[in-house]
């Protein structure tokens, strides 16, 4: 099975990931105290989600659409 999302739902997922990155490093003293970002904190945990998605046999594919506007 694979989801196929669109722009809107892309950014507010891509919102989601800065937002719990953002509160990881709060609740985090290692990520605190290594200063590691809130975009990589949440970017590595939705890389997680989305692996373990994947190897249950569940597809996302994200609507890339608007990056090469956002660099």
């Amino acid at each position: 099975m694979e989801f196929k999302l669109a722009v809107p739902a892309t950014l507010a997922i891509a919102a989601l990931v800065l937002v719990s990155g953002r509160a990881l490093v709060e609740r985090t003293a290692l990520f605190k105290k290594y200063s590691i970002p809130e975009a990589v904190v949440g970017g590595l945990l939705a890389a997680i989600i989305v692996a373990a998605l994947h190897f249950a046999g569940v597809g996302i594919a994200f609507d890339t659409a608007l990056q090469p506007s956002l660099f």
